[in-house]
Formats: structure tokens, sequence, C-alpha cells
């Protein structure tokens, strides 16, 4: 059976992250032919973690060729019309990092509102590639009620500002997280302002240095306000 040992780490009840994508590795350098028929029965599975091993094989089956891209793209397009498990929604919201399809926007800007954090998570990760697309939609989610998916919108949001895109709603954006409760989006939103040589960066950078906080942000953050002769 093409799907082993992958099915049996989907569905054990003891196993564990790491165990589970080694399986999956195995199955997706196999013929990519021979393991797609076996997938779309696991498409109307009652079982959860089964429905969501379907993305997670798919997300490298075939290695970089992807001979079954548009396939799996309308496959999991499918699947998102009906699906309501989080577990399920995550997987498939995550295969986008590697799949890198033309239709991320529209297959999962609409998940970024999900009521499941894990969910709105998944989507941020898969929306990577279209991060300039999204750009008024990751700033909305810098005030997200989860700790991950502010710090990581603003993480993204920093990276396209390093990489010259420079929005006054992204500036102040990054200004209104720098009390942020969350260490790691503090740092997020300090680094961020202070790519912009916002002098509102200046005092939490200091901060942060002072209390010797675990993110290298603070550093780099620091560097590039004196640069700029800010401190």
């Amino acid at each position: 059976m093409m799907l082993e040992p992958a099915l049996t780490e989907a569905t054990r009840p003891d196993g564990d992250e790491e165990s589970y994508w080694a399986a999956v590795k195995v199955v997706q350098q196999r013929p990519a032919a021979k393991v797609w028929p076996e997938l779309q029965p696991l498409v109307v599975s009652p079982e959860p973690e089964l429905r969501a091993l379907v993305p997670d094989v798919l997300r490298r089956l075939g290695g970089k060729s992807q001979p079954f891209l548009q396939e799996t793209v309308r496959l999991l397009r499918k699947m998102l019309k009906a699906e309501t498990s989080p577990l399920v929604l995550s997987a498939i919201a995550s295969a986008f990092v590697d799949l890198g399809h033309k239709d991320v926007v529209d297959l999962l800007l609409p998940l970024t509102h999900h009521e499941a954090a894990e969910v709105r998570l998944a989507a941020v990760h898969g929306l990577l590639q279209a991060a300039k697309q999204v750009t008024p939609r990751f700033i909305e989610l810098t005030a997200d009620p989860d700790d991950e998916v502010r710090s990581w919108t603003l993480f993204v949001l920093g990276t396209l500002a390093e990489l010259g895109l420079r929005l006054d709603s992204m500036r102040e954006a990054f200004a209104s997280r720098l009390e942020d409760p969350h260490e790691e989006a503090r740092a997020e939103a300090a680094l961020g302002l202070a790519r912009f040589l916002d002098a509102r960066a200046v005092e939490p950078t200091r901060a942060g240095l002072d209390r010797k906080a675990t993110q290298e942000h603070y550093a780099q953050a620091a560097a590039l306000l004196k640069a700029a002769g800010l401190i």
C-alpha cells in the first residue's frame, strides 16, 4: 500500500509529530501516480487525521516537479468548501507554503478570519508567498488575539519593510504593538519600526537590550537606529 507508513502514524494514539512527518516523507518519495489515487478516498474519511494526511502528503508529492500541482489545488479547493475541522483546515493552509500556487490568496484569505487561532496562523504561513498582495489584512492581524498570529504577521510585515515596502499603515501597526503583552511581538514591532528609522522605536529597543531579552531583534533594531543617529 502506497500510503503506509503514514496511515499508521496518522492514526496512532500515542504518535509523535517527528515520526509522523518522517512517515509522510517516505510516502512523498514514492511514485506520485501511484500515491495520488490512494489519497482520494481519504478526502471523505470520517477521521480528521486521515483527511489532514491528504494535504500533508500532497504538499511535496513528486518533489520539485510537482506533477499533480493543478489537480492538488482543485482537490484542496473542493475540501475547503466542505471542511470544518481546524486540524484539516490548518493542514490545507500549511500545504501552500510548499505548493506556491497563484490561487493562494483566493483560497486562504478567508481562513485568516477563522475562529480557531491555529487555522489563522496556518493561513498566515500559507500566504507568505503573497504577502504584498495581502498586506492590508496582515496589518489587521497585528491586533489578533493570538500571540503567535500577531508575532508572525509583524515578522512578515517587517520583512516587507526590509525589502523596501514602506507604508504608513505598516509603520503605525508596528508602533501600536510596542507594548504588546507578548515579548516576541514587542521585539518584532520594535525592529519593524526601526526599519522605518522611526524614533518611537528607540526607548522600546533600549528597554529590550537592558533586560537582555532573548530576541536578537533588539540588537538589530539598535544597529539600524544607531546608523541613523537616533541613539
